[in-house]
């Protein structure tokens, strides 16, 4: 019982991980595209892509509300692209997996952090073709932090 409420936990952080890697994904080139963009990581709030509707609490949980909603904006009824549950969902998936086979220690955490960095910058690769260094650098770091972690516990 504990243990499927801890996977259940980690499922709900993996998730709401994927959630933010989409919104790195693409406001991250926004901004460096138009340094005068008035678009950040936290604002606005997130919305409909076709009517611009703010997001209620409600249709902003991960997976679920995409599902619930049917794919559509609960305000026009255009279709929400299936990018936004795919990212989510393969973020909690590949998270599930390395929290299945990797010891349970800082190894996982840096794992963790060097794969969703890797994730958010392959999709702002493939629809920008833009590496930022806000997700580059840190990717270097996490890998360095892994490699020391694995050397260290090999000697």
């Amino acid at each position: 019982m504990v243990e499927g409420m801890i996977w259940l936990t980690g499922s709900v952080i993996a998730l709401s991980v994927g959630s933010f890697i989409t919104v790195i994904a693409y406001r991250l080139p926004q901004r460096i595209l138009d340094p005068n963009s008035t678009l950040s990581l936290s604002w606005p709030r997130s919305h409909c892509p076709g009517c611009k509707t703010p997001l209620r609490l409600r249709d902003n949980i991960p997976l679920l509300s995409w599902l619930w909603l049917r794919g559509k904006c609960h305000a026009c009824q255009r279709p929400i692209g299936w990018r936004y549950p795919a990212i989510e969902a393969s973020t909690a998936v590949i998270s599930l997996l390395l929290t299945a086979l990797l010891p349970h220690n800082v190894m996982l955490l840096f794992s963790l952090l060097l794969i969703w960095s890797l994730l958010a910058l392959s999709l702002t690769d493939v629809e920008f073709q833009l590496l930022p260094d806000a997700l580059t650098l840190p990717c270097f770091g996490w890998d360095y932090c892994y490699m020391l972690l694995t050397c260290w516990q090999v000697a």
